[in-house]
């Protein structure tokens, strides 16, 4: 479920290092897919999952992924910004 991750996790684990780096955008935008294909994946267990208990902990993890990804996306424009007011 969290393959897509693995691929991502050194610009996850030092996000600040990621959003700094010249090379931002395609970091960061790899790092968003990942995020997305990891919800999707979650999605599709979720559309399968018939206990309540694993609904509600996949809900959870649902929910979680696509807020990381909007944050991901926030910062990553906030430092867009910060970098065009320099």
């Amino acid at each position: 479920m969290y393959e897509a991750l693995q691929a991502v996790v050194t610009d996850m684990v030092d996000f600040e290092s990621t959003l700094n780096s010249p090379t931002r955008h395609s970091r960061v935008t790899r790092l968003s897919t990942a995020l997305d294909a990891t919800v999707q994946r979650l999605s599709d267990r979720l559309a399968g999952a018939t206990a309540e208990r694993e609904r509600a902990h996949l809900q959870t993890l649902h929910r979680g992924f696509i807020a990381a990804g909007r944050v991901v996306q926030r910062l990553s424009d906030l430092k867009a910004e910060a970098g065009s007011d320099a």
